[in-house]
Formats: structure tokens, C-alpha cells, sequence
């Protein structure tokens, strides 16, 4: 071989090979999809798993300790995987190789759904074993991989490394350290895409402000002392003319942890609305804000609150704070904690969707609120089911031994309101008295 050929073979080995680790590089794996066409015993059906894996957390380390730590560290993590490779792989065609950064993708000839998820479960014991020893500390991290399988006739290249992102990106959202497997032509593919689309959407949309706040009356029964209507703040989104429910995105923020965002956003909007219309404010009693259980478990979410209102001048006293029996269950002590720090300032409490959980008055009974929000299920059925009925009886009764104030929502018709006014119930929401509108059609 002259020095031309030695020179050419050189380039060509440095196209495809990862300079940190020698494994082979992104350029290879894309090369190897595409000449799996030229394949001498090429089978169509022949079923392929596109993997990748994706350190988690490895940020820190490279922070901490520096790059040059963390370069050695991804050095041993590939030694370890082309160590094992074949042995969990019973020696089945592959190629490995590092995309860049924290990430390895590892391409699996004549695989199946049976045996991939432990294969890729070797390969995650393998990493999550390994110890990195520097300045007498062990380092260790874990791995969120995701695989696509797919027919040797699938064609489309760059929907495979597309899809074999989401899937791993898939499982860092469930709580990295996970696996994730899914067919390239699957509907779960199809699910999975469009929930994870919405974490960006999500993002932007608090950037960008896109997310609008709607109101809904909360109207004081002809029973009650005073006639000033509280509302209840609700969020949209709107994307271009189209104005999207929460029934569209609270599922994806819950799973993302993007709520107690949405929350904040909720709250400096809602006090820079109030601020900028003095009038209205002055005329109304409250406006209720809804908080996920993410927000409340956080110590430091009361005081971003509070700096919120702080900011706005708005009074304390002309908030009230939604939260369910859910989103306190997941950490009462915090929650009341949580609730203290705010009405000390003078903002008031609801327990919203009241009576849906076995446990509704030992928790009622635990937590310092001001409001018991009846959920609707009961009050739609009320003038039909007697047992519906006496709860709601019951729950009025409990209500007033505590001197706490009831509120009914789903109130959407005349019977209904006849009936509450019978029981007590202090305040009505629903359609009857307002549909859901935006914050700007009340100044009016």
C-alpha cells in the first residue's frame, strides 16, 4: 500500500469513527442503514432494533469534575459496551457506535419485540454497574434508552433515527433509567410523538404568552349575606385562531413537571390583569387560582407566589387558591404547610372536587381552608338522585360546623339552583349563570 491508499484508508476510517472513543460515529450508522439495501442475502423481513442511549444527568459530572473527567468516564462507558456487545448479543450482526456528547446508538440485526427488552436491559446493568473512580469518589450514572424495530424493507432513514430519539426521549421523561421499545409503524409511536410534542409547545407557550385566562362567575346564592361574585380563573391556549381546553395539554405538563410553570404563569397574569383594571378589582370578592400537587409539595413555591402578588401590589385578600384532594394527598404536611405560608398573608383556600375520594373529610378536616367546591358530579344529579342528595346535605352540614363556605359547580339549570338554595349551599358556578369567557369580556 502506497502512501496515497494509507492516506485515502485514513480518511475514510476518520469519516466513520467517533475521534474520543473509536467506536464508529453518526455518519456510520446512517451509512449502515442505508447499505442494509445492498445486502448480498438481503430479506425484507428481516427485523431490525435501532437504539439509543442517552446518559442521564451526565451534565453534572462534566460540571463538577470538568470535561476532561467526563471524556474519560464516556471512554470507559464505551469500552464496557463493545466489551459486552457480543456476549449479549450472542454474537448477532451489530454496530455500535457514540452519536456525540453522552449518547451511544446501537444497531441490532434479526431481533424481535421477545428478546429486545432483554438485551437492552443487559446493556443498561452493564453501565449502571460500572464505577468511575477519580479523587477516591465512585462515580456512577444510569442510562434512558429508547429502540425502534423495524422491518429490513422500511426505507425511510431519517424517520428510523428520528423515531429512535423520541422513543429515547420518551424515556427520560418517565423518570430516566427506563426503556423504551416501539414499532416504527406503531399508533403507540404515533401517541408517544404528539405527547412529547407538547413539551415544547408547552414551553413556548409560556414564553411566547399564548396561554389566555378565562373567568367563570362563582355567584352567591339568594340565601346568602353579600351579592359580590368571586371567579375562577381558567387557562387556554390559543394557537393561531384556535382556543385549546386544558383537556389538550394538563396530561403532558403533569407528566413533563411543566405544571407548577403553568402555575406561576396563572399567577402573574391573573394579578397583572387585576392591577391593570383597578375598577374591577375593587368590585369583585376573589378570583380563584387552580394549583397542581407539584406546586404545593415545593418549598419554594409559596415564596415565588408571594414575590408574584408582591409585585403586582394586588391584595392578597383578592386571591383564593384551588387545590384537590389529590394534589394534597401527595404530600399533606407540605401542603399545609404550603397553604399557611399564603393565607398568613391574607390569599383564601378552596378544597376543589369535594366528596370524589373516600378519605374527602379526613382531609377537609386536616386542611386550614376557607371554601368546600362541591364537585359537580353531585349537584348535576341532585333533582334525580336522592342519595346524590343527602350527601350533598351532609356535606353542607360538615361545612357549616367547620364555618367553612360551600360552593356547587355544574349548577346549569333552575331546578338545580332551587334545590341548593333548600340545602344552603352558599355559592353557584356553571353554565347556568356563565359559560367560561375571556378575563377581557368581564371589564365590559
Amino acid at each position: 500500500m502506497d502512501n496515497t491508499d494509507a492516506l485515502t484508508s485514513e480518511l475514510q476510517n476518520q469519516a466513520v469513527q467517533d475521534d474520543l472513543t473509536s467506536l464508529n460515529n453518526r455518519f456510520y450508522i446512517t451509512q449502515r442503514l442505508l447499505s442494509r439495501f445492498t445486502d448480498k442475502e438481503f430479506d425484507p423481513d428481516k427485523v431490525f432494533a435501532l437504539c439509543y442511549f442517552d446518559l442521564d444527568q451526565f451534565k453534572i459530572i462534566n460540571d463538577t469534575y470538568g470535561h476532561s473527567v467526563g471524556d474519560e468516564f464516556i471512554n470507559l462507558i464505551a469500552e464496557a459496551l463493545k466489551l459486552h456487545k457480543d456476549t449479549i448479543l450472542c454474537n448477532k450482526a451489530s454496530s455500535l457506535a457514540r452519536l456525540g456528547g453522552d449518547e451511544f446508538a446501537l444497531l441490532i440485526e434479526d431481533t424481535n419485540q421477545d428478546e429486545i427488552t432483554s438485551i437492552l436491559q443487559q446493556f443498561q446493568n452493564v453501565i449502571h454497574n460500572l464505577e468511575f473512580n477519580y479523587l477516591n469518589q465512585a462515580l456512577k450514572v444510569t442510562v434512558s434508552i429508547g429502540s425502534i424495530l423495524f422491518n429490513n424493507h422500511y426505507s425511510n432513514n431519517e424517520a428510523l433515527l428520528s423515531a429512535a430519539d423520541t422513543a429515547c426521549y420518551s424515556s427520560k421523561n418517565k423518570g430516566r433509567g427506563r426503556i423504551s421499545t416501539f414499532g416504527i409503524d406503531s399508533e403507540e409511536l404515533t401517541s408517544e410523538r404528539n405527547v412529547l410534542s407538547w413539551f415544547h409547545r408547552i414551553q413556548k407557550a409560556i414564553k411566547d404568552e399564548h396561554f389566555v385566562i378565562y373567568l367563570q362567575p362563582i355567584t352567591p346564592s339568594k340565601t346568602y349575606t353579600d351579592s359580590i361574585l368571586s371567579y375562577e380563573a381558567l387557562i387556554r391556549l390559543k394557537e393561531g385562531d384556535e382556543i385549546l381546553s386544558p383537556f389538550h395539554f394538563i396530561e403532558p405538563a403533569e407528566r413533563f413537571n411543566l405544571t407548577p410553570e403553568i402555575d406561576f404563569y396563572m399567577v402573574k397574569k391573573v394579578t397583572e390583569h387585576l392591577k391593570n383594571n383597578p375598577d374591577f378589582l375593587q368590585q369583585i370578592k376573589h378570583i380563584a387560582i387552580n394549583l397542581s400537587g407539584i406546586t404545593l409539595s415545593s418549598n419554594k413555591s409559596a415564596q415565588h407566589i408571594i414575590q408574584l402578588i408582591e409585585q403586582t401590589q394586588v391584595p392578597f385578600n383578592k386571591l383564593c387558591f384551588e387545590l384537590t384532594e389529590t394534589s394534597a394527598l401527595s404530600n399533606l404536611d407540605k401542603a399545609i404547610n404550603f397553604i399557611e405560608q399564603l393565607r398568613n398573608k391574607g390569599c383564601k383556600f378552596s378544597l376543589d372536587d369535594f366528596g370524589t375520594d373516600m378519605s374527602s373529610f379526613d382531609y377537609l378536616y386536616k386542611l386550614p381552608v376557607n371554601y368546600l367546591k362541591i364537585d359537580g358530579s353531585f349537584i348535576t344529579d341532585i333533582t334525580d338522585d336522592p342519595v346524590k342528595k343527602e350527601m350533598v346535605i351532609a356535606m353542607q352540614k360538615i361545612a357549616e360546623l367547620m364555618h367553612l363556605e360551600t360552593i356547587a359547580e355544574f349548577v346549569e339549570n333552575q331546578e338545580i339552583i332551587d334545590e341548593l338554595d333548600k340545602i344552603g349551599i352558599n355559592h353557584h358556578q356553571g353554565y347556568h349563570y356563565s359559560a367560561p369567557r375571556p378575563f377581557e369580556s368581564f371589564l365590559k
